[in-house]
């Protein structure tokens, strides 16, 4: 069987979550630093996880434009493009980080900025699996 891996992008960081191998379920991993080895990481979990699709998080501003974080989003999808051999799909994932907020309301704000990503993460994920069960 086979998993689905979807991403969040953050400029410092990336979102991790890993769905099961039913993909009915999306489940947090550690965030990835966003640094030169990110593609290589990835890549790492994309192996030893036997990930056939990675589902990237597309943050489209509120009324459909384009934004600033788009665009880094894109090139970072090109990226993923080319370095990896699997299917690639893009989520939109409007408003995912403050439904993520919300989520960790019980935490202190250093925590909550540290497992933003992860938990926006998860909302794509299961966006996309609740979509296409």
């Amino acid at each position: 069987m086979s998993k689905f891996l979807g991403l969040d992008y953050g400029n410092k960081h990336i979102g991790v979550a890993i769905s099961d191998e039913g993909k009915t379920m999306a489940f947090p991993r550690e965030e990835i630093i966003n640094d030169k080895e990110a593609i290589y990481n990835i890549k790492q979990l994309v192996d030893q996880e036997g990930i056939t699709k990675i589902i990237v998080g597309l943050p489209i501003g509120l009324k459909g434009q384009p934004t600033e974080q788009t665009e880094r989003v894109i090139k970072f999808i090109d990226q993923l493009k080319t370095n990896l051999p699997i299917e690639i799909i893009e989520e939109d994932e409007r408003m995912t980080s403050k439904a993520a907020l919300n989520l960790l309301t019980n935490l202190d704000r250093k925590t909550k900025k540290k497992k933003v990503h992860s938990s926006s993460a998860i909302i794509i994920l299961q966006d996309y699996l609740h979509k296409h069960a």
